[in-house]
C-alpha cells in the first residue's frame, strides 16, 4: 500500500506524523501503536484494510517522524494528540485500533470523543499508572536496563508471568 505522508500540529505546536492510505470517503480506521513502534508497524494489518477502509496510521510524539518535545509525553498529552490527527483529518466515525502504549492512548480518545469514535479495538492495553512527562523518563529506562539483562525465554517467561 501507498500512503500519504502528513503532519497534524498537535497542542504546543507539536507535528505529529501520519500515513493515510486505502479509500477515501470510506470507514476511517486508525492505527495507533505501541511504545518501541512507528506507523510502519501495521503492515499485516494494513494489507488488511486497505481495500475497504481509509487508513490512518499515527506516529506519537517523540516516535517515528513526530516531533520529539523534551517533555510532554503523557497519555493525556498523546491522547490529545490522537484527537488532533482525528479532528484535523476530519475522520468522523473513525474506527481506533491501538496497541499497547497506543491502546491506552485508544480508549482515553474514545472516552473523551465518543461522537467521533464509532468503534474501539484494543490489543494488549497497558493499563497501568501514568507515563513519564519526560522524553526517556526513568520508568523506561529501568525497565529496558531489566530486560537487556535478561535472555528471550526468561523474558517470555516474566511476560507471560505477568500476563497469564
Amino acid at each position: 500500500m501507498q500512503f500519504e505522508s502528513g503532519v497534524v500540529s498537535a497542542i504546543g505546536g507539536v507535528n505529529i506524523h501520519c500515513r493515510r492510505g486505502g479509500v477515501p470517503g470510506k470507514t476511517p480506521i486508525v492505527l495507533s501503536r505501541g511504545i518501541t513502534d512507528s506507523s510502519e508497524c501495521w503492515p499485516g494489518v494494513v494489507g488488511l484494510l486497505e481495500a475497504t477502509f481509509d487508513v490512518v496510521a499515527v506516529d506519537a510524539r517523540g516516535h517515528g517522524q513526530s516531533d520529539r518535545p523534551a517533555v510532554g509525553y503523557s497519555y493525556e498529552k498523546q491522547m490529545s494528540d490522537l484527537l488532533a490527527v482525528i479532528n484535523q483529518l476530519e475522520l468522523e466515525g473513525c474506527v481506533l485500533i491501538g496497541h499497547s502504549m497506543g491502546a491506552q492512548t485508544s480508549a482515553m480518545a474514545a472516552g473523551m470523543a465518543p461522537d467521533v469514535v464509532s468503534r474501539l479495538v484494543l490489543e494488549d492495553p497497558p493499563w497501568r499508572a501514568a507515563m513519564a512527562e519526560g522524553r526517556g523518563g526513568k520508568q523506561y529506562s529501568e525497565i529496558i536496563s531489566y530486560f537487556a539483562e535478561m535472555d528471550e525465554d526468561e523474558i517470555r517467561a516474566f511476560c507471560r508471568m505477568l500476563h497469564p
